[in-house]
């Protein structure tokens, strides 16, 4: 190819910018901010989907006749315990005391299932429901109790507490259900 003296001329004239200055690395408070910039924070994962803290106060009471009337620190109160217990106590819901019986007497038979069979239906993050233990140390003395999820729409679940509670698992959700529809 022939070069022609223009396109010489042309990229005679054309020149690069100069470089920037660039600081030295050898200074401390840049070499500082590198090293704290490029630290990845450690991440600490909760071993358990549900804290083991023992709960210090009662939760709060919602009475359920009193609903509509209740203030914005009623319901600030009962939303900050929802956050920090998970639960709050329902009184005057109209549920009959029979009934309630009813459900703690057939849900009784679910934690007297024997410890091996219980391990294989434990709650996991993979699975939403299942039993979980929870112990606590309060003044030396070891106390633990027990915890059960129910998930009342997966099929797999009740499949799995069929098997595991054959006799009990049929009257327990029915109880249950009961309650929820009423």
């Amino acid at each position: 190819m022939a070069v022609t003296p223009g396109s010489i001329y042309a990229d005679h004239h054309f020149r690069a910018p100069p470089p920037s200055p660039m600081a030295s690395g050898r200074n401390p408070d840049i070499t500082h901010d590198l090293q704290s910039a490029l630290r990845v924070p450690k991440l600490v994962l909760p071993d358990r989907v549900f804290s083991r803290k023992k709960l210090l106060q009662d939760p709060p009471e919602l009475d359920f006749r009193h609903l509509e009337s209740m203030g914005p620190e009623t319901a600030f109160e009962i939303l900050d315990s929802a956050a920090k217990v998970g639960c709050f106590q329902v009184t005057n819901h109209g549920i009959p005391g029979e009934l309630i019986r009813s459900v703690l007497a057939a849900g009784g038979g679910i934690f007297s299932i024997p410890p091996e069979v219980k391990v294989k239906a434990a709650r996991s993050p993979e699975i939403p429901w299942g039993f979980e233990e929870v112990h606590a140390e309060e003044e030396g003395e070891r106390q633990g109790s027990e915890e059960f999820v129910w998930c009342h729409d997966d099929a797999d679940f009740s499949m799995q507490m069929q098997r595991f509670w054959p006799l009990g698992y049929l009257d327990f959700r029915h109880g249950v259900l009961e309650g929820i529809i009423m």
